[in-house]
């Protein structure tokens, strides 16, 4: 269990989805940290705001516990042969006591701090610099047919763009087949557990079991769906595997998303908006509470 695994770590390295996951994992379902023994360090790779990162330092240091603030890049082929890149931020005694392990997971560690949300602010930046990267591309295009270069006819127009355009439309790319990856392994990792059946919906309390679940569905949501952004942006139509699989994980959610909501009358509220809440969020427009939604269908009966 996570709550076993947690006790056993001197350093927990957590690489979920956002910062909904990140909270599941130390302070609710899996409260890993109440498991942890004091001095222990938690690395948390997961992309999240810097003002989380920095609460949750606060709240682990309030448990006994170190933080390093250590977003990650570099993409599942990466991750594969040890050698992200990774951006942490902490108190020294922190890194000191993590750095084998950062070592084992990273070909470059950059400190930018001791302060947590450094680490975090330092990957919004790098992601602002590659989406940038891209943005001015376009507009760049953009500026010289507005002034009358024909994009199509000619070719030192075209040839003068289209090396800087198709660079940064293979890294995009190479980012989208490494979403790809994540997506699959997570849901066959999900297949493989059982998905989540009706006896688990229907628990009167988050299991571990469930939270697992609902965490390797949201990952292989997350992903697939990003992934696909990708592809749309660039006007890159992915595989026909691929789309099978992105819908088939919609197709999931969608289904474990109902299915929960219609046990708004069955459930207790809070048990019911957490388990909702391990999942990834809904389109806007569902994103309500199933606790509100109950008491509002209340008052009309």
């Amino acid at each position: 269990t996570l709550g076993k695994v947690s006790a056993d770590a001197d350093v927990l390295v957590l690489a979920v989805v956002n910062a909904a996951q990140v909270e599941s994992v130390l302070f609710g379902p899996g409260n890993a940290a109440a498991a942890m023994q004091p001095g222990g360090v938690v690395v948390v790779c997961s992309t999240v705001g810097p003002d989380f990162a920095r609460t949750t330092g606060t709240r682990l240091a309030e448990a006994g516990l170190l933080m390093l603030d250590a977003p990650m890049s570099g993409g599942t082929l990466r991750a594969a042969d040890g050698t992200l890149s990774i951006m942490a931020a902490g108190p020294d005694a922190a890194f000191a006591k993590a750095q084998p392990v950062l070592d084992a997971l990273a070909a470059n560690v950059y400190r930018m701090g001791a302060e947590h949300g450094l680490g975090s602010m330092m990957k919004l930046v790098n992601q602002l610099m590659a989406g940038s990267h891209i943005a001015v591309a376009c507009e760049a295009m953009a500026y010289g047919a507005r002034a009358g270069l024909d994009p199509v006819e000619d070719a030192h127009f075209t040839r003068a763009l289209q090396g800087e355009f198709q660079r940064h439309k293979a890294a995009a790319l190479t980012r989208a087949n490494g979403a790809w990856d994540e997506a699959r392994d997570s849901w066959q990792s999900y297949r493989r557990g059982g998905g989540i059946k009706g006896l688990l919906r229907l628990e009167e309390q988050v299991s571990s079991r469930f939270g697992a679940q609902a965490r390797l569905l949201s990952a292989a949501y997350d992903s697939a769906n990003r992934a696909l952004r990708v592809h749309t942006l660039l006007s890159a139509a992915p595989s026909a595997e691929r789309l099978a699989l992105q819908r088939q994980i919609a197709s999931e959610m969608a289904l474990q998303r109902r299915s929960l909501q219609e046990l708004s009358m069955v459930l207790d509220p809070a048990v019911l908006d957490s388990k909702l809440g391990l999942l990834a969020p809904a389109p806007p427009d569902t994103q309500a509470p199933a606790s509100h939604r109950v008491r509002m269908e209340g008052k009309h009966e």
